[in-house]
């Protein structure tokens, strides 16, 4: 048999080579041989790898933080405090009650007393207040001799020996008559010589604006009156504080009361009485 025609085959051109490019060689790390590893190929280049990465210096940043998940914060509000307890105090121990004269019926002068009634013939001299419930009225008091100079006086109120006496439902709660002051002892000696010594005293400082503070002597006579069993009360003061917001240097007062009943100022004014004059 005849052979096949031998075919000629050119080899491609050799590749012109690239002119050699300078490689700045990086700084050599010395990597320490690790132990040999037992157990496999892939357990030997685990741990090359971890070796190699704990060299690199930008090892720590690739590495991955692991993940916080936030919880919840529970608010705690704290409770609020309990109120402070005052600690209990002991009851204040029990006033005694003042004393009461027995079988003696108080008054001003020799007949003005709380049994009187308020008369047709008075109301000449008299105001009314509270729709006609109380009515005022400025009458006469008969004093002894040893005190008529002393209770007769002119004031704004009245003149002469008068007192003023306050009525509630037609009946007679209270009366006041003014003395000159410089009287005082006087008076008190002529009330206790009808009913004996007074059941209480005491002393009151009166301050006023632009004066040196004063005494005001006080005497109580307390009783039980012996037609209805009521307590009433003759008061004396040296100084009338209880007509005005300032005191009345110029006068004293003794005032003959119901105890309880209500007083005869501020509810009657001074011009009330200006009008009774």
């Amino acid at each position: 048999p005849v052979p096949p025609p031998v075919q000629t085959v050119l080899a491609p051109p050799a590749a012109t080579a690239a002119p050699p490019v300078a490689v700045a060689a990086a700084p050599l790390t010395k990597v320490e041989a690790s132990p040999p590893v037992t157990g496999g190929g892939e357990g030997l280049f685990s741990g090359l790898l971890t070796k190699v990465r704990n060299l690199l210096p930008f090892d720590a940043e690739a590495r991955e933080e692991p993940k916080v998940t936030p919880q919840a914060v529970a608010t705690v509000v704290p409770a609020p405090a309990a109120p402070a307890v005052a600690p209990a105090m002991a009851p204040a121990p029990a006033q005694p009650a003042p004393p009461l004269l027995r079988n003696v019926s108080l008054r001003l002068g020799e007949e003005a007393t709380l049994d009187r009634a308020l008369a047709g013939e008075r109301r000449d001299n008299c105001i009314a207040k509270r729709e006609g419930a109380a009515v005022f009225c400025v009458e006469p008091v008969t004093w002894p001799a040893a005190l008529r100079k002393a209770f007769d006086t002119n004031t704004i109120m009245y003149q002469g020996s008068r007192a003023i006496v306050r009525y509630d439902s037609g009946a007679a709660t209270s009366l006041y008559a003014v003395f000159g002051v410089s009287a005082f002892d006087t008076v008190a000696a002529w009330v206790e010589s009808q009913f004996g010594p007074p059941t209480s005293m005491s002393t009151q400082k009166l301050a006023e604006p632009g004066r040196t503070s004063t005494d005001n002597r006080i005497q109580v006579w307390r009783a039980r009156d012996p037609a209805n069993g009521k307590e009433t009360v003759l008061e004396l003061r040296s100084t009338d504080n209880v007509r005005n917001a300032f005191p009345d240097r110029e006068h004293g007062i003794l005032m003959l009361y119901r105890e309880g009943a209500d007083a005869i100022f501020p509810q009657l004014s001074s011009i009330d009485l200006m009008m009774l004059r």
